[in-house]
């Protein structure tokens, strides 16, 4: 348990009520809410100031709008509560006056241990239980301690006493003159001007700083309150009660502004009527530059012009009024060199220590980043005629392999890419707005830049970078996919779904790892629906609440070295080489100078199969005659490294392709061998039966189930093909012709199983060895995905529709379908006769003539055969689709017929 002292006690309850209660509604608060709201306080205090009349008259002769008085935001934020009221920590110094109101807490310490609490009466004395009344009031504080302790040790043997100070009694006095709120206030007797001005809310831009007047019994005595600024020594004067404080007009006063610590209006001390050039300056904190500056005045002459002088010496004269200017005599630095971008330790080097690129770098490709990007580094240069920036390049690759070193000048600037910075240039954004696309990321300055550039334009300069892409037409606008992703994707219907694969760019050869191996960064969005949902959400952080989050999300999707000089974007899209064909990571690359194939294949992560030799097309332009060269050179990748590439090439790497299909075939079923097969390119039917070990005595060929992918998308897609067509004709001659709500019921449920319906992809195929050997033109070639269900030979025939007793019929050779339809009871007097049709064991359909039982109706049916009967649908003739839905019914009955076979064996 803690306990409390008397001294804090007395002190708590002399007067801080206040201060807790106003102190309460940031109680609450965490740190940064705390700061937030002062930000807050701040940034409302600045947009509701209005400079005085002093500082407009120096801001319209400096034209330096920012200009203010120096000091005054002294008594902006007010005192807390604490100090207006008196409450204080600490041990209170021995020079204090003790006046009539003051506490003492007096703790005796002997054979009767005790804390007793009094105050100074109306008399002066402090009355002390057993001692006898002790003067106090206009002593020392010390003094009066001394005495307390003397008197205890005299009265009370034995006893000891600590004497300290509670409550401090409460002074009157009264505060005018050129301040906010004057008039009379209540503080303690421990408070100084400072306090006392504060209550006033602080002096105004009219009044003096440095001649505030505290006038006291017939006396006056001037405070300089620079001092609390750091101009001079503060002030040490305590109030007293009855304290008149006087602030009066201000008085002399300079400007000080240009390259110094602090520009402000200051005022001169009195009775000084001028300062030296050092001394203004100094008020100023100094200038921001050692040596090397030059000094004017704007000083008003006595006919009122205001001239321009040059001073020389510090020692020189500064008048009030005068307006002094520090101004770097040079801003031109001699003997530096910059490093920056991907880098480990970025920074300025001394051009003695880093003459070269190699020594600016650490002397070798071990000290770069994994990640970094060697065949193009930027190199910004000024030109010593015009001061522009001059863009250059460096292939740190020649530099650190081909011992191609660079020179560096003073005030040079290299910038290394990374692996971001590669994966931007290949982004989907940047070749749409290539294409003349509108900007998708307008927070992106470097974006916005290009998209100018490519408006203001109107040429081929960044053709290069959409040449190894896939252009998709959107109907309205164009998007951009890869060319390898559209090939792997040429039965998605819906080209919203083609994208770019922005995955980063990476090395194979170890010996060029350092040469940008870029794999996928952490954060790093990948593919334009991660971009999409990156912008949405860096749109839904707040950059007051949040600024940090907020820049690194901006910087995942605009890299820092592109939005630091947007110019680096659009140079490096003029010096790229278009890599393609059969590599990991096809795309552009920006190269300076020339590199070897072999580097460049490394860099795209080299070949995406494995061959010892191969092709490559080289397609190079001619700058002189505008023709192009295209070359195709076949070897191996040693035989490549003596073949360069610049940009402006393009590069395409052929090489065989695999012999096998990238899935496999399932055989089920009467196979010898059933189970997953890989096949060959080219590999037909019979010759996977052969490797499965052939047929089972038990297999039936004639009703092999083949079902292929892609044949099932097709039919899918025509079902709902056929659904939406449905629809369209329902709603159109529901409009036009007298249709019954049940005939539009029924064909609505109808639509909704068409668009629902998963198709079983069969294909009809000969399946049967031996007919395959006689007609090797009937055999299927085999892809991937492909599955084969062999069946047993059935003994049944089904009958299914609108018959009496729909089922599966004992098969008797030469029974015809008439036959199975009389086993089966017959047709129903609902039935469509004219449209009876069998599904024979291979898929294929064919109409039954069964109207007055002709020839087809007796045609012989083999075992596993479906009859199919369909109802009559003549209530949907009126919908004019008619021939639609009989064909979808026919599909129905294949599928039907199929899954029938598969699932009684």
């Amino acid at each position: 348990m803690s306990v409390s002292s008397p001294v804090d006690d007395s002190r708590g309850a002399s007067g801080s009520s206040d201060f807790l209660s106003g102190a309460a509604g940031l109680s609450g608060m965490t740190a940064s809410e705390r700061e937030l709201r002062e930000l807050q306080a701040r940034q409302l205090l600045l947009e509701n100031y209005k400079p005085s009349a002093i500082e407009e008259a120096y801001r319209e002769r400096t034209g330096n709008k920012d200009l203010r008085q120096f000091g005054y935001d002294l008594f902006e934020a007010a005192f807390s509560q604490a100090s207006q009221n008196g409450s204080f920590t600490g041990r209170v110094g021995g020079n204090y006056i003790v006046g009539v109101g003051d506490e003492f807490v007096v703790l005796f310490q002997g054979p009767e241990p005790r804390n007793i609490t009094t105050r100074v009466d109306r008399e002066g004395r402090l009355i002390i239980d057993q001692l006898p009344p002790i003067p106090a009031a206009g002593r020392r504080f010390d003094a009066v301690m001394q005495d307390i302790q003397a008197a205890t040790r005299q009265t009370m043997l034995g006893t000891e006493a600590h004497v300290s100070l509670g409550a401090v009694r409460s002074i009157s006095v009264v505060v005018g003159g050129e301040v906010e709120r004057p008039g009379q206030y209540n503080l303690t007797s421990l408070s100084d001007i400072t306090h006392a001005l504060a209550q006033a809310n602080g002096i105004k831009r009219t009044g003096s700083l440095r001649q505030v007047r505290i006038e006291r019994a017939g006396r006056s005595v001037t405070v300089d309150l620079y001092g609390l600024l750091g101009i001079g020594t503060p002030p040490l004067i305590r109030l007293q009660d009855g304290d008149r404080i006087i602030v009066p007009t201000i008085g002399r006063t300079i400007a000080v502004t240009g390259s110094v610590v602090r520009q402000g209006i200051f005022e001169m001390a009195p009775g000084n009527q001028s300062l030296t050039l050092s001394q203004a300056v100094g008020f100023a904190g100094g200038a921001l530059r050692p040596t090397g500056n030059d000094y004017s005045v704007l000083r008003i002459m006595p006919n009122g012009r205001e001239e321009v002088i040059a001073l020389t010496e510090q020692s020189e004269t500064i008048q009030h009024g005068d307006v002094v200017q520090v101004l770097g005599r040079e801003r031109f630095t001699t003997g530096k060199v910059t490093l920056s971008g991907y880098v480990n330790n970025p920074g300025v080097r001394s051009l003695t220590m880093a003459p070269t690129v190699k020594a600016l770098l650490g002397g070798s490709a071990n000290n770069m980043q994994m990640g970094s990007y060697l065949p193009f580094a930027v190199l910004l240069r000024r030109d010593p005629i015009s001061s522009s920036t001059v863009f250059s390049g460096v292939n740190l690759y020649d530099v650190f392999y081909e011992n191609q070193d660079v020179s560096l000048r003073s005030e040079d600037q290299l910038i290394v890419l990374g692996s971001k910075d590669i994966v931007f240039l290949q982004s989907p954004e940047v070749r749409s707005i290539v294409l003349g696309q509108p900007n998708p990321k307008p927070e992106c300055v470097s974006l916005v830049n290009l998209e100018k550039l490519v408006q203001d334009s109107q040429s081929d300069r960044f053709a290069a970078v959409t040449r190894g892409s896939f252009i998709i037409d959107k109907g309205n606008k164009l998007g951009v996919g890869t060319a390898g992703g559209a090939q792997n994707r040429l039965g998605v219907s819906d080209v919203e779904k083609i994208a770019m694969d922005q995955s980063a760019f990476g090395m194979t050869d170890p010996r060029m790892q350092q040469l940008g191996r870029v794999g996928q960064q952490p954060g790093m969005a990948a593919g334009a629906t991660a971009q999409g949902q990156s912008n949405q959400a860096y749109g839904q952080i707040n950059q007051e609440e949040d600024p940090e989050k907020a820049k690194q999300l901006h910087d995942e999707m605009c890299p820092p070295v592109f939005e630091d000089n947007p110019a680096i974007l659009p140079f490096l899209l003029e010096n790229v080489v278009v890599a393609g064909g059969n590599l990991r990571r096809p795309g552009i690359y920006p190269v300076w100078g020339t590199l070897p194939i072999n580097v460049m294949a490394s860099i795209a992560e080299g070949l995406a199969s494995r061959s010892d030799n191969f092709t490559v097309d080289l397609t190079r332009a001619d700058p002189y005659n505008g023709t192009t060269n295209q070359t195709a050179i076949q070897g191996t990748m040693d035989t490549f490294a003596a073949i360069k590439v610049s940009a402006g090439d393009d590069l395409r790497f052929n090489v065989l392709q695999p012999q096998y299909e990238v899935g496999a075939v399932l055989l089920t079923g009467e196979f010898l061998r059933p189970g997953l097969y890989s096949i060959r390119k080219g590999e037909t039917l019979s010759q996977l039966i052969e490797r499965a070990g052939g047929l089972t005595e038990h297999a039936y060929p004639y009703g092999a189930v083949f079902t292929r992918r892609s044949v099932k998308l097709a039919q899918q897609e025509g079902f709902k093909r056929t659904a939406r067509e449905m629809n369209t004709a329902l709603l159109s001659m529901s409009a036009r012709k007298n249709v019954s709500a049940d005939a539009l019921a029924a064909a609505t449920s109808l639509t909704n199983d068409l668009s629902t319906m998963d198709a079983p992809g069969r294909m009809v195929v000969e399946a049967d060895p031996t007919v395959l050997a006689a007609y090797p033109e009937a055999d299927t070639v085999l892809e991937a995905g492909d599955a084969i269900y062999m069946p047993k030979k059935p003994n049944f025939v089904l009958a299914m529709g609108d018959v009496l007793n729909p089922g599966a019929l004992q098969f008797a050779k030469g029974k015809t379908a008439k036959d199975y339809l009389e086993e089966a009871g017959g047709i129903q007097r609902s039935a469509d006769e004219g449209r009876v049709f069998i599904v024979y064991p291979n898929g294929v359909a064919q109409p039954l003539k069964t109207s007055g039982w002709l020839r087809s109706s007796a045609a012989v049916v083999p075992p596993g055969s479906t009859i199919v009967v369909p109802k009559d649908i003549d209530p949907l003739y009126t919908l004019d689709i008619v021939r639609d839905v009989a064909t979808i019914i026919g599909q129905f009955a294949t599928a039907l017929a199929s899954i029938a076979v598969i699932s009684n064996q």
